[in-house]
């Protein structure tokens, strides 16, 4: 079992309950269809997880629901090798997706996964330092703002706060670096 399948299962049984679909979910995600199946390579994003054009979060986040939709068709999806989950490519403005965590995550979770990292490639098209080094990943303000995105379309979703606490805990930052990460998005009095 590799890293990917590892982070998977580690992912799965600690969300059960977080990933419950819930009618307002259902609803929701209606139009979010993913192609799980698809070889490591780069894709246009809408080919491998069709229906984030209609988010209206995302239409807010880019300004105004053409400009999503054209961005978000001009945006590329590459499968990796590599066990991470998901992540930006600053250098060439496209998501990356671990193939076995495409394959493996509950769709929920990937939902709000792309969500997280199309806020990201909307702070990249704003010509943002998606990475900045003098900040610690908690306190980083591209991160943070990803994260409050994220949290917000969790809560559209149904999801309850402790379901969103537990979904913006990732497995790099634990102890104090967690719950610092968890006051700048959700606020002081996050439990």
């Amino acid at each position: 079992m590799g890293l990917a399948d590892r982070l998977c299962a580690c992912l799965q049984s600690a969300t059960r309950e977080f990933n419950s679909p819930t009618p307002l979910q259902v609803n929701k995600m209606k139009n979010f269809r993913l192609k799980r199946s698809v070889k490591p390579g780069t894709y246009p994003l809408l080919e491998v997880a069709a229906g984030l054009e209609q988010c209206r979060t995302l239409w807010k986040v880019f300004g105004s629901k053409a400009r999503a939709i054209r961005i978000l068709s001009q945006t590329k999806l590459h499968v990796s090798r590599k066990p991470w989950m998901a992540w930006v490519n600053d250098k060439k403005g496209e998501v990356n997706i671990s193939g076995a965590y495409l394959r493996k995550a509950p769709r929920r979770q990937l939902y709000l996964d792309l969500v997280h990292e199309l806020v990201h490639i909307k702070q990249w098209h704003d010509g943002k330092e998606l990475w900045d080094k003098s900040y610690s990943y908690q306190d980083r303000p591209t991160e943070i703002e990803a994260y409050k995105v994220t949290s917000e379309e969790a809560k559209k979703l149904g999801m309850s706060k402790k379901q969103i606490v537990e979904y913006l805990k990732v497995p790099w930052i634990r102890g104090n670096s967690e719950k610092q990460m968890m006051r700048n998005i959700l606020g002081e009095n996050y439990a």
